[in-house]
């Protein structure tokens, strides 16, 4: 009894990985391009798909500076508003800078929902408080 209630305290003293996740958010006026392609490394019928995105010169400098900043942490986007991209946070390992893709997507069909969500016009880009 003594060593599960020991368990139970331990694992309610391990920190919550929310409180430590970074936020970037994304918006139509700092998007250059976008287009959804198949993910090369997964064939039919288990075939996912990726985002790729191409942010304007000046966002994608931020975006390097921030990640830069938060290596070994974990981030991640959302829209102009702060909307969810369907993707859980993910540590970052190197920088990213203006062009990176967002992974993985069961369906081509909610690539695209993505994509309208990150579309949206209005919010603003940068890193969220």
């Amino acid at each position: 009894m003594r060593l599960i209630l020991f368990m139970l305290i331990a694992f309610l003293s391990v920190p919550v990985l929310a409180g430590n996740i970074y936020t970037y958010k994304i918006s139509n006026a700092c998007i250059v391009k976008t287009s959804i392609v198949p993910m090369p490394d997964i064939l039919p019928p288990k075939m996912q798909y990726q985002i790729n995105i191409q942010l304007n010169e000046r966002e994608g400098k931020r975006l390097r500076e921030f990640t830069k900043k938060i290596i070994g942490k974990y981030m991640r986007m959302t829209n102009g508003f702060g909307e969810s991209l369907k993707i859980p946070p993910h540590e970052v390992v190197s920088e990213v800078g203006g062009r990176f893709r967002l992974s993985p997507y069961k369906t081509k069909a909610l690539a695209e929902m993505v994509i309208n969500v990150l579309l949206k016009k209005g919010g603003h880009c940068g890193p969220s408080s």
